[in-house]
């Protein structure tokens, strides 16, 4: 019994495109063939297209699409476990800062017994590093609703003042010098202080990371010219290279040796000041220092209604 050429062509696609209805439904991403081992998957479903039978096209299609919906599950599931990884990396990140403030002042006042004046002090700065953690709980939780975080009108050098409290101490046990010029008649800036001070915090802490064997960072505020305010906040530490610089404030990316930093810090903190309609910039040169500069929208009061 003779067979057409046209017949076993068909029968030829439907065993390939069967193949691929197979191989589609048992694979997984961790042996899905990769460069050039793709080759077999192109010649079957080109058999497929090609073959004179209508229901071959049709089982390859069933393949591509079973194929389609599982890598398309399995994509999901990844992005919702490293979006998870970053939220939960992130609250640990934020919170370190205020934690480690309320632990410096609990060591400070314990050899102040005798001054309880300075005691008093003491605990209400432990009380407000408190309060922040609560801030930024309250934060991410705003951010895991897709709400946004109350703005009101903030005096940027009031701001900066309460900054330098908490990082006067700390700075000076690692043997940095803290120089703070604060411009005069700077207009207020809409944005939720919190937000702001960790920032200033955040920036604080990478220089002082970048300099283990002390230095002297400078911050300074003054008016950007008509609407905007503008901080500087500068090293004189070794300083960045390009390849580093143009990559700082990418997520998870960090020059810090393992388990020192999780690369989170400046991403947020430009995410922050994005929030508050502000943008966000580097200036670094290898051994001349790094310097931000954050400039802000001046406050504008919206116009009472009717």
């Amino acid at each position: 019994m003779r067979t057409s050429l046209p017949r076993l062509l068909a029968a030829a696609g439907v065993l390939a495109a069967m193949a691929v209805l197979v191989a589609a439904s048992t694979s997984n991403l961790e042996s899905e063939p990769r460069g050039d081992d793709l080759s077999p998957w192109i010649i079957w479903a080109a058999v497929g297209v090609l073959v004179s039978s209508g229901l071959a096209v049709v089982f390859w299609l069933l393949a591509a699409r079973r194929h389609h919906e599982t890598v398309e599950r399995e994509m999901t599931r990844a992005q919702k476990l490293a979006t998870l990884a970053e939220f939960s990396a992130g609250v640990v990140h934020e919170v370190k800062n205020p934690m480690t403030g309320i632990v410096s002042f609990a060591q400070l006042a314990r050899g102040k017994m005798d001054d309880p004046a300075k005691v008093v002090e003491l605990l209400h700065l432990i009380e407000k590093q408190a309060m922040r953690c609560k801030e930024i709980l309250d934060g991410y939780l705003a951010m895991a609703r897709r709400e946004r975080r109350p703005k009101e009108a903030l005096d940027i050098n009031a701001v900066v003042q309460d900054v330098v409290k908490l990082l006067g101490y700390q700075l000076g046990t690692k043997n940095v010098q803290l120089e703070v010029n604060l411009g005069a008649g700077v207009p207020a800036v809409s944005g939720n202080a919190g937000d702001l001070q960790q920032v200033l915090l955040n920036l604080a802490l990478n220089a002082q990371q970048a300099m283990p064997h002390g230095g002297r960072v400078e911050l300074r505020t003054e008016r950007d010219g008509p609407g905007f305010v503008q901080l500087k906040f500068s090293d004189n530490g070794p300083g960045m290279p390009e390849a580093v610089r143009t990559r700082i404030f990418e997520p998870f990316f960090t020059t810090k040796a393992r388990g020192e930093g999780s690369g989170l810090g400046l991403a947020m903190s430009r995410s922050i000041i994005e929030e508050h309609r502000g943008t966000i910039a580097v200036e670094s040169t290898p051994g001349q220092g790094t310097t931000f500069t954050i400039r802000l929208p001046e406050y504008v009061r919206e116009p009472a209604h009717a």
